[in-house]
Protein backbone atom coordinates (compact mmCIF):
# COMPACT_ATOMS: atom_id res chain seq x y z
CA UNK A 1 0.00 0.00 0.00
CA UNK A 2 2.54 2.40 1.12
CA UNK A 3 4.77 1.34 -2.19
CA UNK A 4 1.80 2.78 -4.60
CA UNK A 5 1.51 6.48 -2.66
CA UNK A 6 1.51 9.08 -4.67
CA UNK A 7 4.86 11.07 -4.57
CA UNK A 8 3.32 14.20 -2.47
CA UNK A 9 1.58 11.65 -0.18
CA UNK A 10 4.54 9.63 0.40
CA UNK A 11 6.21 13.20 1.83
CA UNK A 12 3.15 13.92 3.58
CA UNK A 13 3.66 10.96 5.31
CA UNK A 14 7.37 11.60 5.90
CA UNK A 15 6.14 15.07 7.04
CA UNK A 16 3.34 13.58 9.68
CA UNK A 17 5.97 10.66 10.71
CA UNK A 18 8.47 13.20 11.82
CA UNK A 19 5.95 15.38 13.67
CA UNK A 20 4.78 12.54 15.36
CA UNK A 21 1.65 14.28 16.93
CA UNK A 22 -1.29 15.40 15.66
CA UNK A 23 -1.83 18.50 13.23
CA UNK A 24 -4.30 20.18 12.25
CA UNK A 25 -4.15 21.31 8.53
CA UNK A 26 -2.89 24.36 8.54
CA UNK A 27 -0.05 23.14 10.20
CA UNK A 28 0.35 20.17 7.81
CA UNK A 29 0.08 22.99 4.77
CA UNK A 30 3.22 24.45 6.52
CA UNK A 31 5.55 21.76 7.01
CA UNK A 32 4.64 20.42 3.37
CA UNK A 33 5.77 24.36 2.26
CA UNK A 34 9.10 23.96 4.50
CA UNK A 35 9.79 20.66 2.88
CA UNK A 36 9.50 21.86 -0.93
CA UNK A 37 7.24 24.18 -2.74
CA UNK A 38 3.92 22.59 -2.04
CA UNK A 39 0.83 24.09 -2.57
CA UNK A 40 -1.78 23.98 0.30
CA UNK A 41 -4.34 21.71 -2.10
CA UNK A 42 -1.43 19.64 -3.09
CA UNK A 43 -0.80 19.28 0.77
CA UNK A 44 -4.80 18.65 1.38
CA UNK A 45 -5.01 16.28 -1.26
CA UNK A 46 -2.59 14.18 0.23
CA UNK A 47 -3.71 13.83 3.62
CA UNK A 48 -7.40 12.34 2.17
CA UNK A 49 -5.26 9.75 0.07
CA UNK A 50 -3.42 8.75 3.22
CA UNK A 51 -6.56 8.88 5.12
CA UNK A 52 -8.67 6.88 2.20
CA UNK A 53 -6.31 3.91 2.42
CA UNK A 54 -6.35 3.87 6.52
CA UNK A 55 -3.21 5.16 7.03
CA UNK A 56 -4.49 8.19 8.70
CA UNK A 57 -6.20 8.96 11.95
CA UNK A 58 -8.08 11.94 11.93
CA UNK A 59 -10.10 13.26 14.85
CA UNK A 60 -13.51 15.06 15.56
CA UNK A 61 -11.25 18.17 16.27
CA UNK A 62 -9.57 18.60 13.07
CA UNK A 63 -6.24 16.79 13.98
CA UNK A 64 -5.01 14.39 12.16
CA UNK A 65 -1.80 12.06 12.53
CA UNK A 66 -0.49 8.93 10.81
CA UNK A 67 -1.30 5.56 11.63
CA UNK A 68 1.20 3.95 14.07
CA UNK A 69 1.69 0.59 11.54
CA UNK A 70 2.98 3.36 9.04
CA UNK A 71 5.53 5.54 11.08
CA UNK A 72 8.34 2.96 10.25
CA UNK A 73 7.78 3.06 6.63
CA UNK A 74 6.84 6.67 6.57
CA UNK A 75 10.00 7.11 8.96
CA UNK A 76 12.25 5.68 6.26
CA UNK A 77 10.59 7.69 3.59
CA UNK A 78 11.46 10.93 5.44
CA UNK A 79 14.81 9.79 4.78
CA UNK A 80 14.83 10.83 0.89
CA UNK A 81 14.57 14.97 2.09
CA UNK A 82 17.03 16.73 1.64
CA UNK A 83 19.42 17.67 4.57
CA UNK A 84 19.00 21.24 5.08
CA UNK A 85 14.98 20.53 4.09
CA UNK A 86 14.92 18.19 6.74
CA UNK A 87 16.44 20.60 9.24
CA UNK A 88 14.30 23.04 8.13
CA UNK A 89 11.21 20.84 9.19
CA UNK A 90 12.11 20.20 12.32
CA UNK A 91 13.03 23.89 13.00
CA UNK A 92 9.47 24.81 11.72
CA UNK A 93 7.93 22.00 14.03
CA UNK A 94 9.48 23.14 16.97
CA UNK A 95 8.41 26.66 16.41
CA UNK A 96 4.73 25.02 15.57
CA UNK A 97 4.81 23.10 19.18
CA UNK A 98 6.27 26.06 20.95
CA UNK A 99 3.69 27.28 23.51
CA UNK A 100 1.30 24.08 23.59
CA UNK A 101 1.01 22.54 27.01
CA UNK A 102 -0.35 19.34 26.16
CA UNK A 103 1.86 16.38 27.03
CA UNK A 104 2.53 14.47 24.08
CA UNK A 105 3.12 18.26 21.94
CA UNK A 106 4.93 19.34 25.10
CA UNK A 107 7.22 16.15 25.06
CA UNK A 108 7.22 16.13 21.19
CA UNK A 109 9.11 19.96 21.25
CA UNK A 110 11.55 19.21 24.37
CA UNK A 111 13.00 16.40 22.49
CA UNK A 112 13.41 18.60 18.93
CA UNK A 113 14.95 21.05 21.44
CA UNK A 114 17.37 18.64 21.54
CA UNK A 115 17.18 17.51 18.32
CA UNK A 116 17.83 21.07 17.01
CA UNK A 117 20.95 22.34 18.85
CA UNK A 118 18.42 24.40 21.32
CA UNK A 119 20.54 23.63 24.16
CA UNK A 120 19.74 27.11 25.98
CA UNK A 121 15.81 26.99 25.74
CA UNK A 122 15.95 23.57 27.01
CA UNK A 123 17.42 24.22 30.01
CA UNK A 124 15.15 26.94 30.35
CA UNK A 125 12.13 25.01 30.43
CA UNK A 126 13.88 22.30 32.71
CA UNK A 127 14.26 25.58 35.36
CA UNK A 128 10.42 25.16 35.83
CA UNK A 129 8.50 23.35 38.38
CA UNK A 130 6.16 21.96 35.43
CA UNK A 131 8.92 20.31 33.45
CA UNK A 132 8.99 17.79 36.25
CA UNK A 133 5.21 17.53 37.57
CA UNK A 134 3.79 17.09 34.04
CA UNK A 135 5.95 14.39 32.89
CA UNK A 136 9.27 14.89 30.67
CA UNK A 137 11.02 12.72 27.89
CA UNK A 138 13.48 10.47 29.81
CA UNK A 139 15.44 10.34 26.82
CA UNK A 140 16.62 13.92 28.01
CA UNK A 141 18.35 13.18 30.58
CA UNK A 142 21.47 11.81 28.39
CA UNK A 143 21.78 15.38 26.42
CA UNK A 144 21.49 17.29 29.96
CA UNK A 145 24.04 15.10 31.67
CA UNK A 146 26.03 15.77 27.92
CA UNK A 147 25.65 19.19 28.94
CA UNK A 148 26.48 19.01 32.25
CA UNK A 149 29.90 17.17 32.01
CA UNK A 150 31.15 19.34 28.57
CA UNK A 151 33.82 21.20 29.86
CA UNK A 152 33.58 23.56 26.84
CA UNK A 153 30.13 24.62 27.60
CA UNK A 154 29.03 27.86 29.56
CA UNK A 155 29.46 27.63 32.96
CA UNK A 156 25.98 28.23 33.64
CA UNK A 157 24.67 25.94 31.32
CA UNK A 158 26.54 23.33 33.24
CA UNK A 159 25.43 24.73 36.56
CA UNK A 160 21.78 24.56 35.29
CA UNK A 161 22.21 20.97 33.67
CA UNK A 162 23.54 19.62 37.05
CA UNK A 163 19.74 21.24 38.74
CA UNK A 164 18.40 19.74 36.71
CA UNK A 165 20.20 16.60 36.96
CA UNK A 166 19.90 16.93 40.74
CA UNK A 167 15.63 17.78 40.36
CA UNK A 168 16.00 14.39 38.90
CA UNK A 169 17.86 12.64 41.34
CA UNK A 170 15.28 13.85 44.05
CA UNK A 171 12.14 12.71 42.68
CA UNK A 172 14.15 9.28 42.55
CA UNK A 173 15.12 9.46 45.95
CA UNK A 174 18.56 9.03 45.06
CA UNK A 175 20.50 11.17 47.39
CA UNK A 176 23.82 10.16 46.79
CA UNK A 177 23.54 11.12 42.84
CA UNK A 178 21.73 14.38 44.14
CA UNK A 179 24.89 15.39 46.41
CA UNK A 180 26.64 14.75 43.66
CA UNK A 181 25.38 17.49 41.35
CA UNK A 182 24.97 19.43 44.30
CA UNK A 183 28.52 19.34 44.99
CA UNK A 184 29.30 19.79 41.10
CA UNK A 185 27.00 23.21 41.22
CA UNK A 186 28.99 24.40 44.44
CA UNK A 187 32.11 23.73 42.15
CA UNK A 188 30.98 26.12 39.13
CA UNK A 189 29.26 28.59 41.10
CA UNK A 190 33.08 28.72 43.30
CA UNK A 191 34.94 29.06 39.98
CA UNK A 192 33.58 33.01 39.79
CA UNK A 193 32.72 32.37 36.15
CA UNK A 194 31.44 36.16 34.90
CA UNK A 195 28.05 34.27 34.00
CA UNK A 196 27.83 33.36 37.66
CA UNK A 197 25.55 35.96 39.54
CA UNK A 198 22.58 36.17 41.90
CA UNK A 199 20.38 33.83 40.03
CA UNK A 200 22.54 30.94 39.56
CA UNK A 201 24.01 31.46 43.15
CA UNK A 202 20.19 31.11 44.62
CA UNK A 203 19.84 27.88 42.76
CA UNK A 204 22.68 26.41 44.09
CA UNK A 205 21.65 27.20 47.86
CA UNK A 206 17.99 25.48 46.66
CA UNK A 207 19.59 22.77 45.49
CA UNK A 208 21.54 22.55 49.17
CA UNK A 209 18.92 22.64 51.52
CA UNK A 210 16.93 19.14 50.79
CA UNK A 211 20.87 17.94 51.15
CA UNK A 212 22.01 19.52 54.49
CA UNK A 213 17.78 19.11 55.81
CA UNK A 214 18.27 15.52 54.77
CA UNK A 215 21.66 14.75 56.40
CA UNK A 216 20.42 16.99 59.36
CA UNK A 217 23.31 19.53 59.24
CA UNK A 218 21.05 22.18 60.49
CA UNK A 219 24.15 24.85 61.29
CA UNK A 220 24.90 24.18 56.79
CA UNK A 221 21.00 24.41 56.27
CA UNK A 222 21.00 27.98 58.20
CA UNK A 223 24.13 29.14 56.91
CA UNK A 224 23.61 28.89 53.21
CA UNK A 225 20.06 30.36 53.75
CA UNK A 226 21.72 33.64 55.32
CA UNK A 227 24.63 33.50 52.67
CA UNK A 228 22.42 33.52 50.53
CA UNK A 229 19.25 35.67 51.54
CA UNK A 230 22.05 38.26 51.24
CA UNK A 231 22.89 38.79 48.42
CA UNK A 232 19.51 38.87 46.53
CA UNK A 233 16.80 42.10 47.13
CA UNK A 234 13.98 42.04 49.05
CA UNK A 235 11.00 41.50 48.13
CA UNK A 236 12.15 39.59 45.24
CA UNK A 237 10.87 36.45 43.17
CA UNK A 238 14.65 35.15 44.35
CA UNK A 239 14.02 35.91 47.98
CA UNK A 240 10.63 33.91 47.85
CA UNK A 241 12.42 31.37 46.10
CA UNK A 242 15.10 30.80 49.09
CA UNK A 243 12.32 30.99 51.47
CA UNK A 244 10.46 28.30 49.98
CA UNK A 245 13.58 26.16 48.91
CA UNK A 246 14.37 27.22 53.23
CA UNK A 247 11.58 25.63 54.45
CA UNK A 248 11.97 22.40 52.17
CA UNK A 249 15.26 22.00 54.32
CA UNK A 250 13.92 22.22 57.42
CA UNK A 251 10.82 19.81 56.01
CA UNK A 252 13.91 17.40 55.74
CA UNK A 253 15.19 17.79 58.76
CA UNK A 254 12.16 17.03 60.76
CA UNK A 255 11.93 21.11 61.63
CA UNK A 256 8.57 20.97 61.12
CA UNK A 257 7.87 23.65 63.67
CA UNK A 258 10.49 25.94 62.67
CA UNK A 259 9.15 25.32 58.78
CA UNK A 260 6.27 27.67 59.40
CA UNK A 261 6.74 31.15 60.79
CA UNK A 262 10.47 31.74 60.94
CA UNK A 263 11.68 31.35 57.19
CA UNK A 264 8.74 34.25 56.94
CA UNK A 265 8.99 36.10 59.88
CA UNK A 266 12.99 37.18 59.67
CA UNK A 267 15.27 37.80 56.91
CA UNK A 268 18.13 36.67 59.94
CA UNK A 269 17.05 33.39 61.39
CA UNK A 270 18.75 32.19 64.40
CA UNK A 271 20.17 28.61 64.63
CA UNK A 272 17.77 26.09 63.56
CA UNK A 273 16.39 23.28 66.48
CA UNK A 274 14.50 20.21 65.14
CA UNK A 275 11.05 20.25 66.24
Amino acid sequence: TFGHLSVPARTMAGLMAIAEVPLNSPEMQQLAATAGPTRPATAAGAVRELAGLGLVQTFADGFAKLHDAAAPLALHASHDLPEEAARRVEQTLADLLEGHRELPRLARWMRLLADTGQIDLLLGVTSQEGFYEGGFPRELRTVIADVAQDPGRDAVDRLDAHSALAAWAYGDNDWEAYARHVRAMEALAAEGSSGIGPREKVLVAIRQFPLYGHTGDSEALDAAFRTALAEVPAPSFLERSLRYGYVQGLYHADSYRAAGPRPWSSPTPTAITSA
